[in-house]
Formats: C-alpha cells, structure tokens, sequence
C-alpha cells in the first residue's frame, strides 16, 4: 500500500488542524497514512493516520498550512526543509507549506 506522508502543521488545532487533514485524507483512500508534527510534542489525536517521531518512508508528501509565517524562521522549519530537500517523491504545498518548498 502506497505511503501518503502528512506534514502537519496545524496538529495543534482540532477545526483547521483535524479537519483539514481529513479533507486530504479523502483524495488518497488506498493510501497509508503517516502524520508528522515537527512543531508541537503532543499533537492531537485524530483517531486516524498514524502520528510519526521522524518520517523517513513515504510515497507522497503534502504538506499543510500554518499558523506560523515562513518570513519568521523557527527552528522546527529546519527539519521541515530538509524533507523538502531530500524528497525524491511527489511533494505538494498548501499555504505555508506552499511557502516552505
């Protein structure tokens, strides 16, 4: 079964964080899903997907908005662009996640 990563960047938010993702999830029903939160150390539970320390296998990535702005680096976006860097699958942005890539 193919591996669709979700960076998560919005794990924090029950409205925008769950919902969100789980509009997504809907366009990918055969796929694994893995949720990656580099921001936050306890992210929500959504009781769907399966959350990740680190990813490091993955098919596809999609990466969420934020409610942080790319223009004010934090040191968590680190770890996010160098997934960017090293992805050799297919990658797409939505809003921040736009931004970063």
């Amino acid at each position: 079964m193919p591996i669709l990563l979700i960076v998560d960047l919005l794990a924090e938010r029950e409205a925008f964080g769950k919902k969100g993702v789980e509009e997504i999830v809907k366009h990918f029903p055969n796929h694994e899903i893995l949720l990656w939160a580099p921001h936050v150390e306890n992210p929500l539970d959504y009781s769907f997907g399966t959350r990740i320390e680190e990813p490091n296998e993955y098919d596809v990535v999609v990466i969420t908005g934020s409610r942080r702005n790319v223009s004010m680096w934090e040191p968590w976006m680190d770890r996010v662009a160098k997934l960017i860097k090293e992805c050799e699958v297919p990658l797409y942005g939505i809003c921040f996640g736009h931004q970063i890539i």
